[in-house]
C-alpha cells in the first residue's frame, strides 16, 4: 500500500513496518508480557456504542476547545514518545511542525532525540514537556527550567514507571538505540548516550534502571510545584483513588494512561477506567485520555465519558515513519475529519453538546426492556462482578415508580453502589479492608444509606454523600492534629493512639448486638453523626482513617483490623507482622465487610420477625404457609397479637413499625446482595419477599435461578433438618407459584397493592 492509498490512521502501520528495521518496529509496536492490555486498549472502544440524536441542524460543526486555558483547534493532541528519530530522520522536528500546522499540542518526551530548545526552534506552537523524575534532582530542576525558558506550557509528569515493564520483544531483539542517536536533552551528562550493553536482554531497561528514581511518591509532586510555575499533569493514573490524591496534591490535570500497555499487563484499557477517574475528580481538574485512540469515533467516546481531550501516540509514530511530516499532518487531519463526521451524525455541533447520553457503555448499570408480565418496564441490572454477569430483573424501584413514588435519588444511589462494587475482582474480594484500593468502602456504605434514605423519606434532597465523606476525611485530619507525635513512635504506640482517638476523644462506641438493632447503628451517615455503630460500621470508620493516613505517607507499617465476633468488643488495629494464625478469623475482607453490612440491614428489616431461631427464608415461607410451623416455638400472646396487628396495618396500606420489618429496605438489601454475587441463597430470599409483595412471575424466576445453582444441588443432598425444611419450602413455593400463574385472571393480593400504591412511610 502507498501513502496516497491510506484511508485511516491504522493503515500507516503496515507501511511503517515495511520501512523500519524489525528491532525498531517491535520496540514501538510491542507491549508488556502477554500484551493483553495492548489489544484491550483498542478493542475496548468497540464495546461502546452510540446513541445518536437526529433532525438537528449540523450544518456548522465547531470542534475547537481550550486546554489548560490555551486555544486549540481540536481536542486531539500528540502524546510523548521517545526516540522518534528511530522512526524518521526528522523525528521530533517533523512532529512539532505538523502539530503546529494543525493548531494542536505536541508533548515532547524527555527521552527524545531532539532537545527542548531544538524543538522550540521549529517555530511557534503549543507544546508540553514530558518529565521523568531522576535520582539526580538537580537534573530534574535543569530540565524543568529549560522547558519554562523555551516556552513550553505544561509539565506532563510520568508516574507509572518506577520499574520498566517487561517488554519481551525488546528482550528477544536485545534492543539498543542506534549508535548515531542520543538523548539530546542530556548531552554532556552520563545519561546522554547509552552504549550497547553486551549480552543484556534490553539496553533500554538496563539504562533507565540506573537513572530512574524508584522512590518517587506523591510528595514529589508537591516538591515539583515548588520549582516551577508551569501546570503539572499527572500521566499514568487509572484509578479513582489515585485521581483523588492527584487533586489533593495540586495537580493541574490527569492523563489517564497505561503507558501504551508497555508497563503492567492486565490492567484495564484506559477508556474503561476513564469515567471512574472523571467522577473521582468531580470537575476540579481536567482529565485527558491516552491509549488506543485510532478513530474519530474513539475521540467522541472519550469526550462523552468526560475527557477534556485525548492524546495519540502510535498513530503519530507510524505516520511519521511512513511519510515524515506530511504523514503526521495527514494522520491528524484524518482524525479531525472523522471526529467532525461523528459529531454531525450524533447530532452534536460543539464539544459542549457531547454528553454521556450519546453513548451506551458495557458497564452501564441498567437498560430498559419490556416486562413479560405487564406493559410497564423493568430495569435490568447487569452485575459486573464475577466471571460472567447475569441479567436480574429487579422489582423495587419500578414498583415504587408505578405507585407514584419518586425513585430518582434511589436509582442514583444504586448506580453509585454498582459503580463501586464492579471493581470487586476475585483478588479484591479476598483483600483485607486495610489494603483494599479498588473499592471505596466509605463511599459504597454511604450509597447504601442514600438509597434506603430515599426509599422511606419524602425529602426532595438526596442524602449528601460527599458531605459525609468529608466528615470521614476530617476524622483523619483530626487524628493528625491530636496525635502527630505518634507518627515518629513505635507501631504499638501509634495503634494505642488510634484507639484513644476513636473511642475516647471522638467517643465512638459499639452498639450491643444482643439488643435489637437500632437503625442508626447500621448506616454510616448515622454512625458519623451519633457515634454509635455496629462492629461493621466501626471497622469501616477505623480502616478509612488508616487508609487516608497511608495515602498521606504517614503510616509506615502494615496494620490489620481485628473484627470482634462477640457482642460488645470494638474493632481495633494490630500489627500485621505480629499476627497469629487464630487472628485470621477476625480479618475482614472487602467482600465480607460489604456482605456483613448488607446482611445486618436485611436481618434488621426482614418483615417476618417471629421465631428468631429460624432462617429468614423459613420465617417468610411459614408466613406463606409453605413451611410447617415448629411445635416447640414459644410464642407469647403479646408477640402474636403484635404481629397480627402489624399484618392488619400492612393490609390497610399503613406502614408498620420497623420493629416488624420494612419491606422496601429488605428488598433493597436483597437486591444489593444479589449484585455482590456471593451466595445463591440471596436469590431464594429475594424470591419469597417478591411472593409476599404479589410479584409472582418474578418470584418464580428467582426461585428457578436459585434451583439452577450448583450450591442448591449440594444443599439438596445434605441431610440436616434446616436444609430439609428449606428445600421443602422452596418446592412448595414453586408449586404454588406455578398454580397461581396457571389461573386465568390472577391478580396481586390486596396487601401487595397497598404496598405498591401507598406512598406514606407512616
Amino acid at each position: 500500500m502507498e501513502v496516497s492509498q491510506v484511508t485511516n490512521v491504522m493503515e500507516f502501520e503496515a507501511i511503517a513496518k515495511k520501512k523500519l528495521p524489525k528491532m525498531i518496529y517491535d520496540y514501538f509496536a510491542s507491549g508488556a508480557e502477554d500484551e493483553w492490555t495492548l489489544k484491550e486498549n483498542r478493542s475496548a472502544f468497540s464495546r461502546i456504542l452510540f446513541r445518536p440524536r437526529i433532525l438537528i441542524d449540523v450544518s456548522n460543526i465547531d470542534i475547537s476547545t481550550t486546554i489548560l486555558g490555551f486555544n486549540v483547534s481540536m481536542p486531539i493532541m500528540i502524546a510523548p514518545t521517545g526516540m522518534l528519530k528511530m522512526a524518521h530522520p526528522e523525528g521530533e522536528f517533523a512532529v512539532a511542525r505538523a502539530a503546529s500546522s494543525a493548531s494542536t499540542i505536541m508533548t515532547l518526551s524527555s527521552l527524545g532525540n531532539s532537545s527542548i530548545e531544538e524543538v522550540a526552534s521549529t517555530g511557534p506552537g503549543l507544546r508540553f514537556f514530558q518529565l521523568y523524575v531522576y535520582k539526580d534532582r538537580n537534573m530534574v530542576i535543569k530540565l524543568v527550567k529549560r522547558a519554562e525558558k523555551a516556552g513550553y506550557k505544561a509539565i506532563a509528569l510520568t508516574v507509572d514507571t518506577p520499574w520498566l515493564g517487561k517488554r519481551e520483544a525488546d528482550i528477544k531483539n536485545r534492543f539498543n538505540m542506534p549508535p548515531n542517536l542520543t538523548f539530546k536533552n542530556f548531552e554532556g551528562m552520563d545519561i546522554g548516550k547509552f552504549d550497547k550493553i553486551i549480552n543484556a536482554d534490553s539496553g533500554l531497561s538496563k539504562y533507565l534502571a540506573g537513572f530512574s528514581d524508584r522512590s518517587l511518591s506523591w510528595k514529589d509532586i508537591a516538591w515539583l510545584k515548588t520549582i516551577t510555575h508551569l501546570p503539572i499533569l499527572v500521566k499514568g493514573v487509572i484509578t479513582a483513588e489515585d485521581a483523588k490524591i492527584a487533586v489533593q496534591t495540586g495537580a493541574a490535570g490527569i492523563i489517564v494512561s497505561n503507558h501504551g500497555a508497555r508497563q503492567l499487563d492486565y490492567v484495564p484499557a484506559t477508556i474503561m477506567v476513564l469515567e471512574e477517574v472523571v467522577q473521582a475528580v468531580q470537575g476540579k481538574i481536567p482529565v485527558f485520555l491516552d491509549g488506543g485512540v485510532r478513530r474519530g469515533t474513539d475521540v467522541f467516546k472519550a469526550l462523552a465519558l468526560g475527557a477534556a481531550g485525548i492524546f495519540v501516540g502510535r498513530p503519530i509514530i507510524w505516520s511519521l515513519a511512513a511519510d515524515g511530516e506530511a504523514g503526521v499532518r495527514k494522520a491528524l487531519q484524518m482524525l479531525r475529519e472523522e471526529f467532525e463526521l461523528t459529531m454531525a451524525l450524533t447530532g452534536c455541533r460543539s464539544l459542549k453538546e457531547i454528553t454521556r447520553k450519546h453513548i451506551a457503555a458495557p458497564w452501564d448499570r441498567a437498560q430498559i426492556t419490556p416486562s413479560k408480565s405487564s406493559s410497564s418496564v423493568n430495569t435490568v441490572c447487569r452485575s459486573q462482578i464475577g466471571e460472567e454477569s447475569d441479567e436480574y430483573k429487579f422489582v423495587l424501584h419500578d414498583a415504587l415508580d408505578s405507585s407514584g413514588n419518586n425513585t430518582i435519588h434511589a436509582r442514583a444511589a444504586r448506580e453509585g453502589f454498582c459503580s463501586e462494587v464492579k471493581n470487586l475482582s476475585e483478588v479484591e474480594r479476598k483483600t483485607s479492608i486495610t489494603i483494599n484500593k479498588r473499592v471505596d468502602l466509605g463511599r459504597t456504605a454511604l450509597y447504601i444509606a442514600a438509597e434506603d434514605d430515599s426509599l422511606i423519606s419524602h425529602s426532595s434532597v438526596p442524602l449528601p454523600v460527599e458531605a459525609f465523606l468529608e466528615r470521614l476525611d476530617d476524622l483523619s485530619m483530626g487524628y493528625c492534629s491530636h496525635f502527630s507525635s505518634s507518627f515518629n513512635s513505635s507501631p504499638e504506640i501509634f495503634l494505642e493512639c488510634m484507639d484513644t482517638y476513636l473511642y475516647i476523644n471522638k467517643a465512638f462506641r459499639r452498639h450491643n448486638s444482643k439488643n435489637p438493632f437500632e437503625q442508626r447503628t447500621l448506616y454510616l451517615h448515622s454512625v458519623l453523626t451519633h457515634r454509635l455503630g455496629s462492629a461493621s460500621m466501626l471497622s469501616l470508620v477505623y480502616t478509612e482513617i488508616l487508609k487516608m493516613l497511608r495515602l498521606w505517607g504517614l503510616l509506615s507499617f502494615d496494620v490489620e483490623i481485628f473484627f470482634p465476633h462477640d457482642s460488645s468488643s470494638s474493632p481495633k488495629g494490630y500489627i500485621k507482622q505480629k499476627s497469629k494464625e487464630s487472628d485470621q478469623a477476625h480479618i475482614m475482607t472487602t467482600e465480607s465487610l460489604l456482605v456483613k453490612i448488607l446482611k445486618e440491614l436485611k436481618d434488621a428489616f426482614w418483615p417476618f420477625q417471629l421465631d428468631q431461631n429460624k432462617s429468614l427464608f423459613l420465617r417468610a415461607a411459614e408466613a406463606a404457609n409453605c413451611s410447617r410451623r415448629s411445635r416447640n416455638v414459644n410464642e407469647s400472646a403479646s408477640e402474636l397479637a403484635s404481629v397480627k396487628a402489624a399484618q392488619h396495618r400492612l393490609e390497610r396500606g399503613v406502614w408498620t413499625s420497623v420493629r416488624f420489618g420494612d419491606m422496601r429496605r429488605a428488598l433493597s438489601a436483597c437486591e444489593r446482595l444479589i449484585l455482590l454475587n456471593t451466595d445463591p441463597k440471596e436469590l431464594r430470599d429475594y424470591s419469597v419477599l417478591l411472593y409476599h409483595s404479589g410479584f409472582y412471575e418474578e418470584s418464580l424466576h428467582y426461585l428457578k435461578l436459585y434451583q439452577d445453582t450448583e450450591k442448591y444441588s449440594m444443599e439438596a443432598k445434605s441431610s440436616d433438618s434446616t436444609s430439609d425444611l428449606e428445600k421443602t419450602a422452596v418446592d412448595m413455593l414453586v408449586i404454588r407459584l406455578n398454580l397461581i400463574l396457571m389461573e386465568d385472571g390472577w391478580s396481586n393480593p390486596p396487601y401487595a397493592r397497598n404496598f405498591l400504591h401507598n406512598s406514606e412511610p407512616w
